[in-house]
């Protein structure tokens, strides 16, 4: 890995709020019935978007010149969530199946098509799966390129999601999953400053970031897709916890030590002529920033977040198009993916996820949130396992209900962030009852 520590490094323009776009992946199953066979789910209904009325809807059925013919039954299922999503004003749709044969590829339309194409990881559960009559179709639907304004983002994805689970009978399960891509509105990389920021940021929050998952699903350890943590399976995990370099925030030379100090000061944003003392709970951490902070180029920095073996490379925070290991990664637009959000349909967990992404990416690459920066960062490195734990009072209050404690931490970050509570009380109430223990009992353990 190519490194510097005395060298501020060359960067492209500085990143705003309002330059910040957005992409959504969703994957899901759809089920085609049979020509003829009796509906295994007559009784299936939603409610509508516009009144809140439970509605039945119709399963889509098989086109009977194409029946038991599984290629032809996808390609049918692709076309016609196209379609559905072309009919959602100021929306356009076009499945994988029709680009290849206009001869084109998806990078023709990622700035203005919805794509619908094969989600590789989805599958029906074993439940599903025993409803006769079924065909089950893995979908995956990626936007268009989205707006960081929250009106546009909010209006699209709630309009594509009421369309789709209103004219099919779309689910998610454990083998699906929603993917968020962060990156510039004119296609360019982030800065380097700014990538090395939020992929900081990332390191640090990943812990309350990555509750939203359910401890209990068969997927949680990412058995099904790819997206497993960066604290454990990246380069910078391994060379942070055993020692990959020369200039560790644990090293006992002075030169080194005062070395880490000036380019941590540089990563947080921090003047060097008038600096707080930087406090840590974990020098892990602190090793980690320092890691971060003496690459000196974007692939660098890509390679350190990402895995050293191919099943890593993408993991739950991926930076793998700025390694540019493989030639996906390579082909890929220079965005960060967040990967750590489980499938689902629901319209308020998606919109609630797609701020939260907005929010950390916002104050990493925003240079007039500086400030926010680092307040945010301090807490985090200095309380450690216990941010978010601390009562009015001063003291630390560590609670036997698990849930509760991992609310607490989730509604501290998301407050930090600057996000209101109708921003993410959707995912919070999700954060607390997933994680919630039998026996709620809350204990005092006094000042830290």
């Amino acid at each position: 890995m190519s490194s510097s520590s005395s060298k501020v490094p060359v960067s492209s323009p500085v990143a705003k709020r309002d330059s910040i776009a957005f992409g959504l992946e969703l994957k899901c199953l759809i089920p085609l019935l049979a020509p003829g066979a009796p509906d295994p789910e007559p009784k299936y209904t939603v409610k509508r978007a516009k009144d809140g009325k439970k509605c039945i809807v119709e399963p889509l059925e098989v086109e009977r010149e194409i029946a038991g013919k599984g290629n032809a039954i996808h390609e049918q299922a692709r076309r016609d969530v196209a379609r559905v999503i072309s009919r959602v004003p100021n929306c356009e749709a076009i499945s994988t199946d029709e680009i290849a044969q206009r001869n084109l590829k998806e990078r023709n339309y990622w700035e203005t098509h919805w794509i619908v194409k094969k989600a590789n990881s989805a599958e029906p559960t074993d439940k599903q799966g025993a409803l006769k009559g079924y065909t089950w179709v893995p979908v995956e639907i990626s936007s268009p390129k989205l707006f960081s304004d929250d009106t546009h983002i909010h209006d699209s994805v709630t309009a594509v999601m009421d369309a789709l689970k209103e004219n099919f009978r779309v689910v998610a399960n454990y083998t699906c999953d929603i993917h968020v891509h962060v990156g510039r509105m004119d296609g360019e990389e982030f800065p380097l400053p700014a990538l090395q920021r939020l992929g900081a940021l990332l390191w640090m929050t990943e812990p309350i970031l990555r509750t939203i998952r359910d401890p209990h699903s068969p997927n949680y350890h990412n058995i099904y897709t790819w997206g497993s943590e960066l604290r454990v399976r990246s380069r910078l995990a391994q060379e942070a916890a055993y020692g990959g370099s020369s200039s560790s925030a644990t090293s006992s030379s002075s030169a080194a030590a005062k070395q880490d100090d000036a380019i941590l000061r540089r990563l947080l944003r921090l003047d060097p002529t008038n600096p707080p003392k930087i406090k840590a709970n974990s020098p892990v951490d602190l090793a980690a920033l320092c890691l971060i902070a003496q690459t000196d180029n974007h692939t660098s920095l890509g390679k350190l977040l990402s895995g050293e073996d191919l099943q890593y490379r993408r993991l739950g925070f991926n930076f793998s198009a700025f390694g540019k290991e493989d030639k996906r990664a390579e082909t890929n637009p220079r965005t960060v993916e967040f990967r750590i959000m489980e499938g689902t349909m629901d319209v308020g967990r998606v919109i609630s996820w797609l701020r939260i992404c907005k929010a950390v990416t916002a104050v990493a690459v925003d240079d007039s949130l500086a400030p926010e920066y680092w307040k945010l960062m301090e807490h985090l490195l200095k309380e450690g396992h216990y941010y978010g734990l601390r009562g009015k009072d001063g003291k630390l209050h560590v609670y036997d209900c698990k849930g509760k404690r991992a609310g607490q931490q989730f509604a501290t970050l998301m407050g930090e962030l600057g996000l209101s509570s109708q921003d993410y009380e959707v995912l919070w109430a999700k954060v607390v009852k997933d994680n919630k223990k039998k026996k709620e009992q809350d204990a005092k353990i006094g000042k830290k």
